[in-house]
C-alpha cells in the first residue's frame, strides 16, 4: 500500500510518497499547475494509486489558510480539482507530522520529542510528546503567542547582529558577561509555563524603555550590555534546559529527547541538556520543515488501538492565560511510525 503526504501552503504543494516504510518520491510543485505535473511525477517513478492506498493530508500553516481550505465542506472540491478524491483519506497536523520525522530520524528506541511548530510570523505551538516502537502520544500543547523565536531574533537585532546567523553570533557572547537583565527579561518580556517551558509575555517589547538606550548599530562597537544581556538569556536558557531534563527523568523515565522545529532555540537547549549531571541524549533534527512534515506523515500510520483523551489535571498540568495553554488540546494520541 502506498502513504501519500500532501501540504498545500497556498502557492506550492508539497508531497511524499512512500511503500513499506520506505520513500519513494519527494517533490514540490506549484499549486496552480499541480494537477497537470503530479501525474506525470507518478507516470515517471512507476506509481500507479489505488483506492485502497491512504492519502494523509496536512493543514497548512496558517489558521485563516485552514478554515479556507477546509471549512464548509470545500475539502472534496479540493481533492477534486488535484484528481486526489479516490484515494482513503486521513488528515494530520504539521507539528505532528515534524515529531514523527524527528523520532524517525533520531534512532532512538523511546524518546521524548520537543516540536516547535511555526503557526505564523507571530504564533508558534509547542508540542511534547512521547515516542517509541509502538507509536506516539500527545503529552501537551502550549500556545506560544507572540512568538519566542521572533522576539530572540528581535533582541539579536536590537544587539547589533543581522543576517541568518544573527542569534548564532548574538549567542557567543554569553561566556563573556554578567547575567544581570535576568529578571528585567522576566518582568518585561518572557515568562514560564505552568510546564517550566520559557514563553513570551503577551505584551508589546520596547527594547530601549528597559535595556537602556536605543539599538547598536553593526557597525558600533560591542558594549557590555549586549554581552550581559547574551548572558542572562544563557542563564534562562539553562533554567529552561534543568527543567526539561527533570520532565524528563521524573516524569517520563527516560533520558532521550528529540529536539525539532526550532534552529534559533535548539542549540541553546542541547548545549545546556548535555551539560547537565545526569547524562541526557540530545538528537537535534533538522532541514526544511515542510519536505520533512511530508515525510514524516507519509512514514506515519494509525494504531489499530486507540486510548481516550486525558484531561490536563491528570497529566499534572495547569491552565494559564498568559502562557497560551490550551487544556482542551492535552491528552494522548497514539500513532504508530514505519520505521
Amino acid at each position: 500500500m502506498y502513504s501519500l503526504a500532501v501540504l498545500d501552503d497556498d502557492q506550492d504543494i508539497f508531497v511524499a510518497l512512500s511503500r513499506s516504510g520506505q520513500v519513494v518520491l519527494q517533490s514540490s510543485l506549484p499549486a496552480a499547475t499541480f494537477s497537470e505535473h503530479f501525474p506525470a511525477l507518478l507516470q515517471e517513478h512507476q506509481v500507479r494509486l489505488k483506492s485502497s492506498d491512504r492519502l494523509v493530508l496536512l493543514a497548512p500553516q496558517e489558521e485563516g489558510l485552514f478554515r479556507r481550505l477546509w471549512g464548509q465542506r470545500r475539502e472534496i472540491r479540493w481533492l477534486e480539482t488535484r484528481g486526489l478524491e479516490f484515494l482513503s483519506l486521513e488528515r494530520m497536523e504539521p507539528g505532528q507530522a515534524l515529531a514523527a520525522r524527528a523520532f524517525q530520524c533520531s534512532g532512538f528506541s523511546q524518546s521524548a520529542v520537543l516540536c516547535f511548530e511555526k503557526r505564523n510570523q507571530n504564533q508558534e505551538r509547542l508540542q511534547l510528546w512521547w515516542a517509541d516502537q509502538s507509536g506516539m502520544r500527545l503529552l501537551w500543547r502550549l500556545n506560544l503567542a507572540p512568538s519566542l523565536a521572533l522576539f530572540l531574533e528581535q533582541l539579536a537585532h536590537y544587539s547589533g547582529f543581522k543576517g541568518d546567523r544573527s542569534f548564532d553570533h548574538f549567542h557567543d557572547l554569553a561566556s563573556y558577561g554578567e547575567p544581570r537583565f535576568v529578571e528585567a527579561l522576566l518582568h518585561q518580556a518572557l515568562e514560564w509555563s505552568p510546564q517550566g517551558h520559557l514563553c513570551r509575555r503577551q505584551i508589546e517589547v520596547e527594547f530601549p524603555r528597559w535595556l537602556g538606550g536605543p539599538a547598536r548599530q553593526p557597525e558600533q562597537p560591542v558594549t557590555a550590555r549586549e554581552i550581559d544581556l547574551s548572558a542572562s538569556l544563557e542563564a534562562l536558557f539553562k533554567q529552561w534546559a534543568q527543567n526539561i531534563g527533570r520532565e524528563l527523568r521524573l516524569e517520563l523515565k527516560t533520558n532521550n529527547i528529540c529536539l525539532t522545529g526550532a534552529p534559533s532555540v535548539a542549540p541553546w537547549l542541547e548545549t545546556y541538556l548535555g551539560q547537565q549531571k545526569s547524562s541526557i541524549n540530545v538528537y537535534t533534527h533538522s532541514g526544511s520543515l515542510k519536505e520533512e512534515m511530508v515525510l514524516g506523515a507519509s512514514l506515519w500510520r494509525p494504531s489499530q488501538t486507540k486510548e481516550s483523551l486525558e484531561s490536563s489535571a491528570s497529566l499534572g498540568l495547569g491552565a494559564s492565560s498568559t502562557s497560551g495553554l490550551d487544556p482542551a488540546a492535552v491528552g494522548r494520541q497514539h500513532l504508530s511510525i514505519d520505521s
